[in-house]
């Protein structure tokens, strides 16, 4: 457990040291600001600009960061040989490898929460409004960013850094859009396809299952069982992409 722990603080760490939370408060404010003068233009409420904008951003640069920077956390570590001097000390594969994802987790929970709380202060000034929904709509997306940083270190365990990062935005797009493919007239109609895309959901994100900001954006009835299901398919998936990371992991030849 200590040398989990420790492995945590050191990404947790080396991850601060490239700015990348000083970089997310700047551009927070920068994008609820000008998306606030941008709002004085349109038919719409400041509220539903801020937080539309404000948890579109959040999305984009968490999963960004899971992606981009998820894909290097433990190539570069074998690729740099830092790995085996880890190794050669009595931390065990798994505890190096769990807890390199627990620091990112926590650079991910960071930017989440200093966007929620910008985008809310910046929302109240203006507004005199704070939304507790704009932060459980956070803790979703924060969620899909974790899903989508195992899912990149388990690509990047499989392939080379370029083919990992296409493979793993392509499935974060594909995960976006599945509830609406199922709504075109040639695949509603066409039962293969649509079990096809059940399956998929199964082995990979299905992200409208966990989709919580249209509720806040657009001031929709969140239905009957969505946490419950949410947070079970959430659990399942990660438990799932956790096991497997260990067997690979083990697996991985470090020659």
């Amino acid at each position: 457990m200590l040398n989990y722990l420790n492995v945590s603080f050191y990404t947790f760490k080396q991850i601060l040291k490239s700015r990348i939370l000083l970089v997310s408060f700047i551009l927070s404010i920068a994008v609820v600001v000008s998306t606030y003068i941008a709002a004085e233009f349109t038919y719409l409420t400041q509220i539903r600009v801020i937080t539309d904008v404000g948890l579109g951003f959040m999305n984009l640069l968490s999963v960004g960061v899971a992606v981009f920077l998820g894909v290097n956390l433990i190539s570069d570590e074998i690729e740099n040989r830092t790995l085996y001097f880890m190794l050669s000390k009595p931390v065990s594969r798994k505890s190096f490898l769990f807890g390199k994802i627990t620091g990112m987790v926590l650079i991910l929970l960071s930017i989440v929460v200093i966007t929620a709380i910008n985008c809310n202060l910046i929302m109240y000034f203006i507004t005199s409004t704070i939304r507790a929904d704009f932060f459980v709509a956070s803790f979703f997306i924060l969620i899909e960013a974790v899903l989508m940083l195992f899912l990149v270190i388990i690509l990047s365990l499989l392939s080379n850094k370029v083919i990992s990062v296409i493979a793993s935005l392509s499935i974060y797009i594909v995960g976006c859009q599945l509830v609406t493919l199922r709504t075109v007239t040639s695949i509603k109609n066409n039962e293969f396809v649509l079990n096809l895309i059940d399956m998929y959901r199964y082995l990979l994100p299905d992200f409208s299952l966990i989709d919580f900001k249209k509720y806040v954006i657009y001031s929709h009835a969140v239905p009957d069982g969505f946490f419950t299901t949410a947070l079970f398919y959430c659990v399942a998936l990660v438990a799932t992409y956790g096991v497997l990371l260990a067997i690979l992991f083990d697996n991985k030849e470090l020659n």
